[in-house]
């Protein structure tokens, strides 16, 4: 929901919240990871070569926890922001 919630927010215009953001982006970095970690041990030693894609879903989903700022960084933005609260 955070992510349809900022993609909303984005193409409607209205400005972004910086929770909200980093939330989505943690999100998807995790489970894109997640699900192809997964599809890499379904798949055994053929997640691994270049002929199938799953290597490269691998590789793209690591980029997507690393890419515009770790999931660690957006954590602990999260964590910044609710302190104040």
């Amino acid at each position: 929901m955070v992510v349809y919630r900022v993609a909303h927010d984005k193409d409607s215009g209205k400005p972004l919240n910086h929770m909200h953001t980093s939330i989505a982006k943690a999100i998807v970095g995790d489970w894109g990871m997640k699900a192809a970690s997964d599809a890499v041990q379904i798949f055994g030693g053929y997640g691994y070569i270049h002929e199938y894609p799953i290597e490269r879903f691998l590789r793209d989903a690591k980029l997507g926890q690393i890419g515009g700022g770790t999931s660690e960084m957006q954590r602990f933005i999260i964590s910044r922001i609710l302190s104040y609260f």
